[in-house]
């Protein structure tokens, strides 16, 4: 079973919708936790410095894709710390779009709607 990791820098409790949204989103495309997908939740609990060891743990349990959720912040950690597994963030002010790095193409952004 392929294994997202998503990692925010907020608090677990602090946006409950967002990873509901996100499980919501997945379930769109024919994606559900526990069926067919598994999701690896990491939150920094609103310290940051806590991103880059998390995302270290996300690395190291070998997730198929990093979602960095929440800003810069979590999106730079998931990028120093892997360079082989495919990461997406949503991009800031947009509800739909993300943005995704291709791992085998050194880190290039698309994007979709």
């Amino acid at each position: 079973m392929p294994v997202i990791g998503f990692l925010n820098g907020l608090g677990q409790n602090d946006r409950p919708s967002l990873p509901a949204g996100f499980r919501r989103g997945l379930g769109d495309a024919g994606y559900v936790d526990g069926r067919n997908v598994a999701i690896e939740h990491r939150f920094a609990e609103n310290r940051l410095d806590r991103l880059p060891v998390l995302a270290a743990d996300l690395v190291s349990r070998k997730v198929n894709v990093i979602a960095a959720t929440g800003g810069g912040a979590p999106i730079l950690a998931a990028m120093t710390a892997t360079r082989n597994i495919p990461m997406c963030s949503r991009l800031p002010g947009t509800r739909s779009r993300w943005a995704t790095s291709r791992a085998s193409t050194g880190r290039a952004a698309t994007s979709r709607a």
